[in-house]
């Protein structure tokens, strides 16, 4: 992966495999990230809904899966942007490291020309905190609707 444009790192209260788990599992990913998820790695890595930005449809493309690292390219309002998730021990359990690639740039957002992808930073933002409260059984954060 290139130097990414974002990147939100985190301690989760859980072991690098449970994080793995609930970063895999459709139907974990459907209570923490969005509505809908569709996984069968190595292949498929989708997911999409009203609480995803562009998210009418998946648009997502597995590039490189691991035990500690998933990366997949996600094209959001036509631009392939690159995330990746990577996994590492931490004593309070499992450090997270989330970088995307092509977010667009501060003088786009401020003209209101970003589109969805202005959005990316708030969305994995929150993402990760309900990653994080999902793992410790937490109530949730609401999550944002991309739709309006």
């Amino acid at each position: 992966m290139t130097e990414p444009d974002l990147r939100l790192r985190a301690v989760v209260p859980a072991p690098p495999k449970v994080v793995y788990e609930a970063l895999t599992d459709p139907a974990a990913l459907r209570v923490w990230l969005t509505e809908h998820a569709e996984v069968d790695l190595p292949g498929t890595y989708e997911f999409w809904g009203r609480s995803t930005p562009d998210g009418a449809e998946p648009h997502q493309r597995v590039l490189h899966v691991d035990e500690r690292t998933l990366r997949f390219a996600w094209t959001v309002e036509a631009v392939e942007v690159t995330v990746q998730f990577e996994l590492a021990d931490d004593p309070g359990g499992t450090l997270v490291t989330l970088s995307q690639s092509d977010l667009p740039s501060v003088a786009e957002m401020l003209a209101d020309a970003a589109g969805a992808r202005g959005a990316m930073s708030s969305y994995w933002s929150l993402s990760i905190a309900n990653l994080a409260d999902y793992l410790d059984g937490r109530e949730l954060t609401p999550k944002c609707d991309f739709t309006s």
